[in-house]
């Protein structure tokens, strides 16, 4: 009776272990424009596209389709899904040994890309982020409003955000004014290119934003 019991306990947390890691369509998936669960990546015509340390892409050329896997630290899968989204490219890409960027637009303008983010270290996937312009380790920099950038950690809400609203000059009354923005070398500034200017006359200037 003991050996059953045992068994028993034992089956119960295998069940459980891979119910903990089986992956599923979590909220911030669901967010991704295009993500398209109707797509498997089964059946012919799937090509393999790109892959890395903790992710797999494949592409049917056919369908204008993509579908994806994120792989943790130890190989299981984490995420999988498929895209499908007006005919716009996805790209997943390994940024860093522990970190795998999801991305893709909406349309042209700077601020219609979006990103998401996946962190084996952490075991943990970030939400969508729209107007993304960099990435320094953990930290990101993107565009809030047409005024104002936000640097902040890609997975730990807690740590505190910086807005980037105060410049030498006013950003120019336009609906983009933003061009990039990238961080230095050590990750403690952001170099911001700007318009500024009335709209019959812009120009852009190049100004660096300390973090600290």
């Amino acid at each position: 009776m003991k050996k059953l019991w045992l068994f028993l306990l034992l089956a119960m947390i295998v069940v459980v272990a891979a119910c903990a890691k089986a992956p599923s369509a979590s909220t911030s998936q669901k967010d991704m424009p295009g993500f398209d669960s109707a797509v498997t990546g089964q059946g012919e015509g799937w090509e393999k596209s790109s892959e890395g340390k903790n992710f797999a892409l494949w592409h049917h050329p056919g369908e204008g389709t993509y579908y994806y896997r994120i792989f943790d630290s130890e190989g299981n899968i984490r995420e999988e899904g498929g895209y499908s989204f007006s005919k716009k490219q996805l790209f997943v890409e390994q940024i860093s040994d522990s970190i795998v960027r999801i991305r893709s637009w909406t349309g042209v303008a700077p601020g219609t890309q979006w990103c998401r983010y996946y962190s084996a270290s952490r075991d943990a996937f970030s939400p969508v982020i729209w107007g993304v312009f960099d990435e320094f380790d953990e930290l990101v920099v993107y565009q809030s409003t047409h005024r104002t950038l936000i640097v902040r950690n890609l997975f730990d809400e807690q740590t505190a955000q910086k807005e980037i609203s105060t410049f030498s000059q006013p950003p120019a009354e336009i609906p983009a004014p933003f061009q990039n923005a990238q961080f230095s070398e050590d990750g403690k500034s952001v170099d911001v290119t700007y318009l500024v200017g009335e709209p019959e006359n812009l120009r852009e200037i190049t100004e660096r934003i300390a973090l600290d």
